[in-house]
């Protein structure tokens, strides 16, 4: 939630390409105050469009989330409403060819928008 402090701890993650590389999975891990979380994305970049699947042990689950967006040149957003008032952020960015970072926000239409989730990956 936006009051709560941000808390730091180990990620890790595995990007492979899927589907005869139509798509690129990353199956991520990380250290949450509520004990290890992991989840997985399944991302789909055609031309300036981009659309992902998710799933997290913390954020997203019982069933996964569908999002859509638009990507860049290097990265993507993606958004889904998940629930009336409601919606869920990811952002992608490479910085290089062995650098890239995952951020998640929550929307919420009473409070605003708020950084939920911050991982930096390097190789």
């Amino acid at each position: 939630m936006p009051q709560d402090d941000f808390v730091r701890g180990g990620a890790s993650a595995v990007v492979r390409t899927v589907a005869g590389g139509l798509a690129t999975q990353i199956d991520y891990s990380y250290d949450h105050a509520d004990g290890p979380q992991s989840g997985m994305l399944l991302l789909q970049v055609a031309q300036d469009r981009a659309s992902a699947v998710f799933l997290d042990t913390f954020h997203q689950f019982p069933a996964w989330l569908m999002l859509i967006g638009t990507a860049h040149a290097n990265g993507l957003e993606v958004k889904a409403n998940y629930a009336p008032g409601f919606e869920w952020i990811i952002a992608v960015t490479w910085a290089s060819a062995d650098s890239w970072r995952l951020l998640m926000s929550n929307a919420m239409a009473e409070v605003g928008s708020y950084l939920a989730v911050e991982m930096d990956f390097r190789r």
